[in-house]
């Protein structure tokens, strides 16, 4: 049954893409806000999910400025549709037309440039801000054939076959996180590797404060860059009118086990990098909040479902007892 429903969608999202592989690009962003909409109006419980996460996220503001950013972030939702589907023809010359530079952000990729030549592992850490479909296939040529990519699998194995082969299209090496040892090894080689890790990391997370709630936050691309000692670059790609799109870098340091952090533990040196991170994260989405993917679960583990999970893996290593 379960199979069934899964070619039932993936057939779906197959018919819903076909428009979008002929129109102009501009044109593509309204449609897919035109759809976003539509399926906004029908599933009620997105829209109550973003109200949410902005008041939340910014309390001192009023719901003139909720109403705004909600409708802003619509039309952004619509990019994304747009920018999912016509992956095949976003090409490096696609992308030269559209993409904004300035003077900082060309000399960090030089810098970048740099740095790969002399084969030092570069993290370029991510967020679900701004279009991160198209910053991956951007990155895939911008740095080839030294560019990997860590990504989650989609749960409707169609879909996620099917988005593989559209992400790899420039040259991107692409791992799942399952597949992080083999990411690692790439990176280690003097690579780069491109990570949006801003997702609900469950159990396996730590908690860090993002956006004025603790949320379990993914120590995985810290715990990363300490292995390999990279250095670790912030980079998102924001929309723009008239379909452009500005790209941004900040530079967070490179980590390392055996100079400055010489009185920290381990676990100390990933907690403080994963802070780091997350709150350069957290300053872009202030600016934009219209571009940040408000609709996902970020902060669905909150410290007291976080306490039971630290309390069951405490049972299971025999360290505490069942009452």
């Amino acid at each position: 049954m379960n199979q069934f429903i899964n070619i039932i969608l993936f057939l779906i999202f197959y018919v819903i893409s076909l428009p979008f592989r002929f129109l102009p690009y501009e044109l593509a962003q309204k449609l897919g806000y035109l759809i976003t909409k539509f399926f906004f109006k029908i599933l009620k419980k997105y829209p109550k999910i973003v109200y949410n996460n902005l008041r939340n996220a910014f309390p001192d503001k009023d719901e003139d400025f909720y109403y705004k950013v909600y409708n802003e972030n619509l039309k952004h939702t619509g990019r994304l549709l747009a920018d999912t589907f016509l992956k095949k023809r976003m090409k490096e010359k696609w992308f030269k037309k559209r993409i904004i530079y300035d003077s900082s952000t060309e000399k960090i990729e030089r810098e970048i440039e740099e740095k790969l030549s002399k084969k030092e592992p570069v993290i370029l850490i991510s967020g679900h801000l701004g279009s991160w479909e198209n910053l991956a296939q951007y990155l895939g040529f911008r740095f080839y054939p030294k560019t990997g990519i860590i990504y989650k699998s989609i749960r409707n194995p169609y879909v996620d076959k099917w988005f593989y082969k559209l992400r790899s299209a420039t040259g991107a090496k692409l791992y799942r996180m399952e597949d992080s040892l083999h990411a690692i090894k790439f990176l280690q080689e003097g690579n780069l590797l491109g990570i949006a890790p801003d997702q609900n990391a469950g159990g396996s997370g730590i908690m860090i404060d993002f956006l004025n709630r603790p949320a379990s936050t993914y120590k995985g691309p810290a715990l990363i860059a300490y292995m390999s000692n990279a250095h670790i670059y912030f980079v998102a790609l924001l929309h723009e009118d008239q379909g452009k799109m500005k790209l941004l870098y900040e530079y967070l340091g490179k980590v390392s086990k055996n100079e400055e952090n010489n009185n920290k533990t381990k676990e100390e040196i990933i907690k403080d990098w994963t802070e780091k991170w997350v709150h350069v994260l957290e300053k872009y989405v202030k600016i934009y909040p219209e571009q940040y993917f408000w609709v996902h679960q970020r902060w669905k583990t909150t410290p007291e479902i976080m306490k039971k999970f630290e309390e069951e893996k405490l049972r299971k290593r025999g360290i505490i007892k069942n009452l």
